[in-house]
């Protein structure tokens, strides 16, 4: 009985395995199974996060694109404002300074300076100091034809030649060297 014996416990403590390795594997397919659920779960947080992310990161995208605008607005509005205080200070300026007198001699003003009227006038000036007497219109029309006026700070000025005549007549009246003076 001993072989028969010997036989019997072997076949026991197969079975003792078996079972012991059944309830093994039942342990071990519960926790793969856990294993797998958790995964599973920890791929959907992963997926939810990245979603999140990526939203995270358009919004600041946009955010920072409204920013720059407002930023561009914010620096238009700005600059407008700079030149619209420079333009209300000159305005002022202009406003405070009291202009000049014009002198008016016969009912006829003197003609502002740098102007076509004021350089014809003094070109009446020096050729009638020149001669020592009252110069012609003519006179004055020759230089001008043949040279360009030259004003007092040396700029080059063209002269219509065809203006002489009437600016002779208002200067003669201003200074009173007419007759209907």
């Amino acid at each position: 009985m001993s072989q028969d014996q010997a036989q019997a416990d072997l076949i026991q403590q197969n079975i003792d395995e078996v079972e012991g390795t059944s309830v093994d594997l039942k342990t071990a397919l519960e926790e793969e199974k856990a294993a797998a659920k958790a995964e599973k779960t920890a791929a959907k947080d992963a997926a939810k996060q990245a979603k999140l992310d990526e939203k995270t990161a358009k919004a600041e995208q946009t955010l920072a694109a409204k920013q720059a605008k407002l930023d561009e607005k914010a620096a238009k509005v700005k600059a407008f404002a700079a030149t619209k205080a420079k333009r209300l200070a000159t305005k002022e300026a202009k406003q405070k300074a009291p202009k000049e007198p014009r002198i008016n001699k016969n009912g006829i003003n003197l003609p502002n300076p740098n102007t076509s009227a004021s350089m014809i006038w003094e070109l009446i000036t020096l050729v009638s100091s020149k001669k020592g007497e009252m110069c012609k219109p003519a006179d004055v029309q020759a230089i001008l034809e043949d040279n360009p006026y030259i004003d007092k700070k040396g700029i080059e000025t063209f002269i219509n030649p065809g203006n002489v005549s009437p600016e002779f007549w208002t200067y003669k009246k201003f200074y009173g060297l007419t007759a209907s003076a």
